[in-house]
C-alpha cells in the first residue's frame, strides 16, 4: 500500500509542477505588464487593398451594424471591399448585407465550421480572382472603431503577415456573465498580448478579429484551418511552425457580443476545450522541438498556453479524486499519509487547502483589477470603478466554471458548432466614439441620395459572386 501511495504521490507532484509553471507564467506576465508600453506601428506609406471578410450564419439581425461601422472607416473607400460569407444561412443575412452595401459570397455545405466557410471563400473565389494585399476577418457580432482598417494597414505595411486586434465587449454591463467575459478579454490583451508583442513573442490569436497577408495564404496554398472547432488556435500554431510571428495591433479596436447565459458560456468553452486539446496533442511536441532548434522562449510560452486545457482536465479530475482519497484514508486509519515527500496530517491538510484556494481567488481577482486599472484610458472614460466590481469579484467562480466546461468538452466524444442566440442588435449597449457618431450622422444625411447608385453597383457585384458560387457548386 505504501508503494501505491508513493506512486500516486509522484504523479501528483508532476501534475502540481505543471500547474505551478502555468500559474507562474501568468504571474510573470502580470508583473511585466506594469512596465510594458504599447507597441504603435508607424504610419503606412501605402494604402493597401483589403478584403474584409465577415463569416455569418443566420446573422441578419446584427450584421447591418458591423457593415455600417466598416462603411464609416477613415480608410479610402476604393481600397477595401466588405464581403459577407453567408454560410448555410436560412434567414435574411444575404438580403440585409446587400441592402447595406456589402458583397455576399454564399457558402452551402454540410460542414458548419467557420474555418471551412473562410476556406471556401478565400480558396475558391477571392484568391484567384481578386488582387487583395491582405485579408481582415471580423465576426458578424462585432463592432469596430473608425480607424480599425487604418491601424491594420499600418501593421501590414510594417511587415506584419498575421495579427490580432484589441478586443472589448459591446454588452459589458448586461449582466455578470458578460462583464466577466469582457474583463477576461481585456486581461488577455493588456496583461499578456501587449507583453508578448513588446518582447517580440507570438501572441495568442483570436478568431473575432484578425489579419492575414496574401503572402501567408499563398505560402499555405490557401486558408490552412478548415476542420477545427477552434480555427484561430489552429491557425496560430500552424503559422508559428512555419516561423510566422503573430502580432498584436492594439490600436485596431474591436468589440464583440459576449455570452449572457451560463449555458451558452459553458457550451462555448466545451468547444474550446475539445478543439484546443486536439491541437495540443497534435502539435505540442512540435512546439517543444522548435524551442530546442531556435531557442526562442515563445514556443515554450505558447506550449504552456495550450497546455492550460489538459491542466484544466487535471484540475477538475485528478486533484479532487486524489485529495478526497487522502482525506478518507486519514479519517479511516487516523494516521498521516506520505504526501509530497513528507508526512501530512489532516490538521495540516485543511489549512493548506484553504490557502491554495485563497491564493487562486486573490490572483484571479487581482488580474481583473489590473485589467481595469491598466486599461483605464479606454474603460474608465465615462464609467466608474464600481461598475466593474461584480465582474472582478466573480472572476474566480466563473473561471472555475470555465475549467469544468473545458473538462467536459475534452471528455465529450463528439461536439459540433451551434448558433448562439442573439439578444442584442449591437446598437443597444454600445457607446460609439465621437468619430463614429459624426460618421453616423453624415451617413444618415447621404444615405437616401446614394441608395440608387449603391444598388446598381451591388447588383453588378452580386451577379458575379452568385455566378462564382454556382460554378463552385457544379464542380463539387
Amino acid at each position: 500500500m505504501d508503494i501505491f501511495l508513493q506512486v500516486l504521490d509522484y504523479f501528483n507532484i508532476v501534475f502540481i509542477v505543471l500547474t505551478v509553471i502555468s500559474t507562474l507564467a501568468q504571474v510573470i506576465f502580470m508583473l511585466l505588464s506594469l512596465f510594458c508600453k504599447k507597441v504603435v506601428f508607424k504610419k503606412a506609406e501605402k494604402q493597401n487593398k483589403i478584403a474584409v471578410l465577415i463569416p455569418a450564419h443566420n446573422e441578419g439581425k446584427i450584421v447591418k451594424t458591423l457593415i455600417t461601422d466598416l462603411h464609416n472607416q477613415d480608410y479610402p473607400k476604393d481600397k477595401y471591399d466588405i464581403i459577407v460569407i453567408a454560410h448555410n444561412c436560412t434567414d435574411n443575412t444575404k438580403q440585409v448585407a446587400i441592402k447595406n452595401g456589402a458583397q455576399v459570397f454564399e457558402c452551402e455545405s454540410d460542414k458548419k465550421l467557420k474555418g471551412y466557410a473562410l476556406k471556401m471563400a478565400i480558396d475558391e473565389y477571392l484568391k484567384p480572382d481578386y488582387d487583395y494585399d491582405f485579408y481582415v476577418v471580423v465576426d458578424a457580432d462585432c463592432r469596430v472603431e473608425s480607424n480599425y482598417l487604418t491601424e491594420m494597414n499600418n501593421a501590414y505595411d510594417s511587415g506584419v503577415d498575421i495579427a490580432r486586434s484589441y478586443l472589448g465587449g459591446t454588452n459589458t454591463f448586461s449582466n455578470t456573465i458578460s462583464q466577466v467575459s469582457t474583463l477576461y478579454d481585456i486581461r488577455d490583451g493588456r496583461l499578456t498580448a501587449r507583453v508578448r508583442e513588446k518582447l517580440k513573442m507570438n501572441v495568442q490569436l483570436i478568431g473575432n478579429s484578425f489579419l492575414m497577408s496574401r503572402k501567408l495564404l499563398e505560402d499555405f496554398g490557401g486558408f490552412p484551418s478548415s476542420d477545427s472547432l477552434t480555427e484561430d488556435s489552429d491557425l496560430m500554431v500552424k503559422c508559428m511552425l512555419k516561423k510566422y510571428r503573430i502580432h498584436y495591433v492594439e490600436d485596431a479596436i474591436c468589440y464583440t457580443e459576449h455570452s449572457e447565459k451560463v449555458s451558452e458560456l459553458f457550451k462555448r468553452n466545451m468547444r474550446l476545450g475539445k478543439g484546443i486539446n486536439k491541437i495540443f496533442w497534435r502539435d505540442g511536441i512540435k512546439l517543444i522541438g522548435k524551442f530546442f532548434t531556435t531557442f526562442k522562449i515563445t514556443y515554450i510560452d505558447i506550449f504552456f498556453t495550450l497546455a492550460f486545457l489538459p491542466i484544466s482536465l487535471i484540475s477538475c479530475t485528478w486533484f479532487p479524486v486524489y485529495y478526497v482519497f487522502l482525506i478518507l484514508k486519514m479519517l479511516i486509519t487516523g494516521a498521516p499519509v506520505l504526501h509530497m515527500t513528507m508526512q501530512l496530517s489532516l490538521q495540516e491538510f485543511v489549512p493548506m487547502a484553504i490557502l491554495v484556494v485563497a491564493l487562486m481567488v486573490i490572483m484571479l481577482s487581482l488580474q481583473g483589477v489590473m485589467a481595469v486599472f491598466l486599461q483605464r484610458d479606454r474603460l474608465l472614460k465615462e464609467d466608474k470603478w464600481t461598475k466593474y466590481l461584480k465582474g472582478i469579484v466573480m472572476m474566480c467562480p466563473i473561471m472555475l466554471l470555465t475549467n469544468l466546461a473545458i473538462t467536459c468538452g475534452i471528455l465529450s466524444p463528439k461536439l459540433s458548432w451551434k448558433q448562439v442566440e442573439r439578444i442584442h442588435t449591437n446598437e443597444e449597449n454600445f457607446e460609439p466614439t465621437d468619430t463614429q457618431k459624426n460618421n453616423a450622422i453624415t451617413s444618415e444625411i447621404t444615405e437616401t441620395s446614394s441608395d440608387e447608385n449603391t444598388d446598381k453597383t451591388q447588383n453588378s457585384n452580386q451577379d458575379n459572386l452568385i455566378q462564382a458560387d454556382s460554378e463552385i457548386s457544379e464542380e463539387e
